[in-house]
């Protein structure tokens, strides 16, 4: 009897979640294609992975170290003005890791 081929994913959407999803599967045999379309340039867009409770264990897995030694701590969000003014704050508890 002959095997089963392996199960197919198309993912619609190459942000992080559909990249951590494409990453995941393929490691456990899916076949996978991850599709992304843009009107523009990508180069400009994103600034920084900022980690939550659900994301470390989630990078960990897919092979990406994420921890204090290649990120920073933050422990608020700020909003600035035109002129470099902080207008809002979010203060984030407890604090998370971001890196670029």
């Amino acid at each position: 009897m002959r095997g089963r081929a392996p199960s197919r994913a198309l993912i619609i959407g190459g942000s992080l979640a559909g990249l951590f999803s494409a990453n995941l599967l393929r490691r456990i045999g899916w076949k996978v294609m991850v599709c992304e379309r843009s009107a523009s340039d990508l180069a400009g867009r994103g600034a920084a992975i900022s980690s939550h409770d659900a994301l470390t264990p989630i990078l960990h897995g897919i092979g990406i170290a994420f921890d204090h030694s290649n990120a920073i701590e933050t422990s608020a969000n700020i909003c600035i003005d035109k002129r470099g003014r902080i207008t809002h704050r979010l203060q984030i508890a407890p604090p998370r890791l971001a890196t670029a």
